[in-house]
């Protein structure tokens, strides 16, 4: 498990996401060099968006979607 500090900046006008992961915690081998680009829906539910590595130009595939209620908490503690 790593836990991570989450930035996104969203453009109102068009609703394109750019997401930056931070000072990742846990997993010391965890990328944090790079971004989502993507774009948020309109109903403010899903995002799908590509994350690219400035570096190495590696890339992978964000997709979420809200759920009405979710609980969050480290393994084994549920």
């Amino acid at each position: 498990m790593t836990k991570i500090k989450v930035r996104m900046l969203v453009r109102l006008s068009d609703l394109q996401v750019e997401i930056f992961e931070l000072a990742p915690e846990g997993n010391t081998a965890f990328t944090t060099d790079g971004s989502h680009r993507g774009k948020l829906s309109k109903d403010l539910q899903q995002i799908d968006a590509q994350w690219t590595t400035a570096t190495t130009g590696q890339r992978g595939q964000l997709q979420m979607r809200a759920l009405p209620s979710v609980a969050c908490a480290p393994a084994g503690t549920a």
